[in-house]
């Protein structure tokens, strides 16, 4: 009976021990899990940082699309405004040959009027 107290006091010397070391390896991934947990949370927050940056980027790449769409719509504007006012400018320029050349003829038949003037 001595012999079975002192293997009972073994086992229980050895379960708390075991117990023991148990309880430390519980803490040691207790610590693990909220090192776990706070480096989840942190790229949790990288995370959601990134998803703003890209909607901003986003945003910013619409707003700049927009404007390049602008600019486009203003330059073809400018170059159709451009190629109205050339053909202006050369009706412009046709109607003044054509006056120049009324001028010219009416010169040359008020010199022709004198000179029958002149003759008579």
């Amino acid at each position: 009976s001595t012999s079975a107290t002192a293997d009972t006091a073994d086992q229980v010397i050895r379960l708390e021990a075991s117990c023991e070391e148990l309880s430390a390896q519980i803490a040691a991934l207790t610590e693990k899990l909220q090192l776990s947990e706070r480096a989840k949370l942190e790229l949790e927050g990288s995370v959601h940082d990134l998803d703003t940056l890209l909607a901003q980027e986003q945003a910013a790449k619409t707003r700049l699309e927009g404007e390049v769409a602008a600019s486009e719509d203003t330059a073809l504007r400018y170059r159709q405004r451009h190629e109205e006012l050339e053909s202006e400018a050369a009706r412009s320029a046709s109607a003044l040959t054509e006056r120049i050349a009324q001028i010219t003829q009416l010169e040359s038949s008020r010199s022709e009027l004198l000179d029958q003037i002149a003759a008579l």
